[in-house]
């Protein structure tokens, strides 16, 4: 493979819907060299590519990242060279396979970190093939908080009800005695790590699909979340709730936050994935 030096190396795990549209943008704009780690779908996308239809770039037959591996290289051997970047777009279930951070560990060396710059610099190569626009987060932490009043309450209650966004806003009961108090919650645990979720963005998170949309939770501008429970759920697939249910839950009982409603999302999601292990005799 011959490397440009004013390309990035950059190292994606996982190649689904979003990681395959952050390859393409990436080797678009001339700046990027992907070297994309793919499971069960390594030998097809190897022989015949990624078809892709898609808003910002069209169709686009047989698409292929610049190296596809069917798994995470180990940069300390010789003649494997280091990667600038690792971009992780691989579902993180560690209850159940090799969590991310283990995955990709003989990959990441030193030189790969989430500085400012480094960011910036990432930012700068995604929006280069000028199909898309990537933003650079300057207080992603709190971001990170944001998100979670979607993914550890509307998300976990979505999956476990089978209800779309309509439904669960039109169910009695369910926005004021779950989901609403589930967001507070969220709000008092952000707040004693010293970030503040208004009451606004909890009301705004609450209707950010209209009633009558009938949207399963899935990813959408308005919310810029990645929040697929209830469509995982309906494909009988393993849900990501260690990290997106389980995290805050952790953070809450180190501060002494009383989360009955997290607590209650976490056990029922965590009975959906022993139900679902148990099945595959995992």
């Amino acid at each position: 493979m011959v490397e440009r030096k004013d390309q990035a190396r950059i190292l994606l795990v996982g190649c689904g819907g979003i990681g395959c549209m952050a390859a393409l943008n990436l080797e678009s704009g001339g700046q990027a060299q992907v070297t994309a780690v793919l499971r069960s779908s390594y030998q097809i996308v190897k022989e015949r590519g990624f078809t892709i239809n898609s808003v910002d770039h069209g169709r686009v037959q047989g698409f292929r990242p610049t190296e596809i591996l069917s798994a995470v290289p180990d940069v300390s051997q010789s003649g494997i060279s280091p990667f600038d970047y690792v971009i992780c777009a691989t579902k993180n279930t560690p209850d159940v396979s090799t969590p991310v951070a283990e995955l990709i560990r003989p990959a990441v060396t030193p030189d790969v970190g989430n500085a400012a710059d480094r960011a910036k610099d990432l930012v700068a190569r995604y929006n280069a093939g000028g199909h898309c626009t990537c933003h650079y987060d300057s207080n992603v932490t709190f971001s990170r908080w944001k998100k979670l009043l979607y993914n550890a309450v509307y998300n976990p209650v979505a999956a476990l009800t089978n209800l779309d966004t309509g439904d669960i806003q039109l169910c009695p009961g369910l926005v004021d005695e779950i989901v609403r108090p589930g967001m507070k919650e969220i709000q008092a645990t952000a707040a004693a790590y010293g970030h503040e979720i208004t009451n606004e963005m909890i009301e705004a998170t609450i209707t950010t699909e209209p009633i009558e949309a009938h949207v399963p939770p899935m990813a959408s501008a308005a919310h810029t979340t990645i929040s697929t429970f209830l469509l995982t759920y309906l494909q009988s697939q393993y849900i990501e709730f260690e990290n997106l249910v389980g995290e805050p839950l952790r953070c809450a009982k180190a501060r002494q936050i009383a989360t009955p409603i997290l607590q209650n999302n976490y056990s029922l999601a965590k009975s959906y994935q022993w139900k679902l292990k148990s099945k595959r005799a995992v």
